[in-house]
């Protein structure tokens, strides 16, 4: 996959969640948060995307908002479980957490970590990174890479995807076999987290993601 190519491809799975470009599957603000956003006011833990060619379960103490998701767009909005079920359970760390899939095919993290990683520090990855598409409205902190995980912590001075949510942000990318996942932790402004516990929460999502896609043992 050529560098163009590449960073079009990175961006098109942005803009899908809403990450940028200013584009969501909304067509602006999500939704509020509101109980019996869960089935039946039960809480969902785990959400088939794509017609069930990927799979995103929740950490502890959260649930996937139903109301929000998209899961034919690979999109999912996960809040604590007693925001949006019958169940009075919180997380203990308490955010906003979003998911986004890429199409098949858009895979990139294991064979490019290194070049998107030192892209997230540009100018243009700061437009990729803005909810509004203008790296002005962005500054990035730490950029952090591995052999399948880019983790970014930025604040993003564009209008939020939820009222209430604070402009600090937390995002990973991740290859889930041949897709591109984002994941986002979006802090509440009634709860600023810092950086350690942003990371905890985001390092529970990206886990709990690839234990859900972990191909089944034999016995």
């Amino acid at each position: 996959m050529t560098s163009r190519v590449r960073i079009a491809a990175f961006g098109a799975v942005l803009a899908a969640s809403g990450c940028a470009q200013g584009a969501s599957p909304f067509g602006g603000l999500m939704p509020a948060l509101q109980r019996g956003a869960a089935l039946d006011g039960e809480p969902v833990r785990t959400l088939a995307l794509y017609g069930g060619a990927i799979r995103v379960r929740a950490p502890e103490g959260y649930c996937i908002d139903l109301n929000a998701s998209r899961s034919r767009d690979g999109f999912a909005l996960m809040a604590g479980c007693a925001l949006i079920s019958d169940a009075e359970i919180m997380p203990a760390i308490d955010a906003l957490i979003v998911v986004q899939a890429g199409a098949d095919g858009t895979a990139m993290v294991i064979d490019n970590a290194a070049d998107l990683a030192a892209l997230l520090r540009t100018d243009q990855g700061r437009d990729l990174l803005a909810a509004s598409g203008q790296g002005g409205d962005v500054t990035v902190g730490a950029v952090m890479g591995g052999p399948n995980l880019i983790s970014v912590r930025f604040d993003d001075a564009s209008t939020p995807l939820v009222d209430g949510t604070s402009p600090d942000t937390m995002r990973a990318f991740l290859d889930v076999g041949a897709r591109l996942v984002v994941v986002t932790v979006r802090e509440y402004d009634r709860n600023p987290l810092t950086d350690t516990q942003a990371l905890r929460l985001l390092r529970q999502a990206v886990t709990q993601i690839k234990d859900v896609n972990a191909p089944a043992r034999r016995s």
